[in-house]
């Protein structure tokens, strides 16, 4: 598969396709095998399946929805908290004119000598971008960088980020959620780095990734991903090579099954369970 610009896109998939497929095999042979109505039995007791999802599902519906906006503001706090507390400089010269050529002028410079680069905040997100990375990257590299997060805060890929990572920690029951969130975590990256690649040029942004470092706080979107894998994936879409693949485990589909009929059960146990008590 290429890109518009002639330019491969890296194999994401793995065996992703296939862990899904076993998910929905494996949740019909036990539809077939007469698992809904042993569901139903040990979920609703003696009330009808429809009464009782139509009490359960809604009710399920609401604490999944308080629940995934309750972890969004702990994590975007979390983030917004820990960007405060880095130190700030007043920008070089380099970096304002930089911006200046982005037309994005929420550029902030951090006081540290690490080469870092981030882009952080929900609705206005800032670009980040030490004082180590200015002096030591050139100024097609630096430019690169600046475009890629500018590129983040553009598709405002922090909230995406965060939305995403919160809904995968409320269905943790359903690892195939999570596995979903990390690649689009990834495509995200690659997205940006088209990005870049159209202003900058594809040998500034190869320069800028392969001297940066990955420090950024946790739930902002950084530069250098931690993850290898992320990496040479990056590296790959620039070199026009081919990308590792980074399968999805099978064994993530089955527990998805497993975790969904078990969440099933027990939503479906809210019914009965508040006639009994009186609610």
């Amino acid at each position: 598969m290429t890109t518009s610009r002639g330019r491969p896109q890296p194999r994401l998939h793995g065996y992703g396709g296939l862990s899904i497929l076993v998910s929905v095999v494996g949740a019909a042979l036990l539809w077939g095998a007469g698992a809904l109505p042993a569901l139903t039995a040990l979920g609703c007791g003696q009330m009808p399946l429809r009464a009782c999802s139509a009490d359960a599902v809604p009710a399920a519906a609401a604490i999944l929805a308080g629940a995934a906006a309750v972890r969004v503001a702990w994590l975007g706090g979390a983030v917004a908290r820990r960007v405060r507390a880095l130190n700030r400089v007043p920008a070089p010269p380099a970096l304002t004119a930089a911006g200046a050529r982005l037309r994005n002028s929420r550029v902030v410079c951090l006081a540290t000598g690490d080469q870092l680069a981030f882009c952080a905040g929900l609705w206005r997100p800032r670009l980040y971008v030490s004082l180590g990375a200015v002096q030591r990257l050139a100024a097609d590299e630096l430019a690169a960088v600046l475009a890629h997060e500018d590129a983040h805060a553009r598709r405002r890929d922090p909230l995406r980020a965060i939305l995403r990572r919160a809904g995968a920690d409320v269905l943790f029951f359903a690892p195939l959620v999570r596995h979903w969130d990390r690649r689009r975590r990834l495509r995200a990256e690659l997205a940006a780095d088209r990005a870049a690649v159209h202003r900058a040029g594809a040998p500034a942004l190869a320069g800028a990734l392969l001297g940066m470092v990955a420090t950024a706080p946790p739930g902002a979107t950084a530069f250098g991903p931690v993850a290898s894998s992320a990496i040479d994936a990056r590296i790959a879409a620039l070199t026009d090579t081919a990308a590792p693949t980074n399968p999805i485990p099978i064994s993530a589909g089955a527990m998805t099954v497993i975790g969904s009929l078990a969440a099933a059960a027990l939503v479906l146990c809210l019914p009965p369970l508040t006639l009994a008590l009186g609610l």
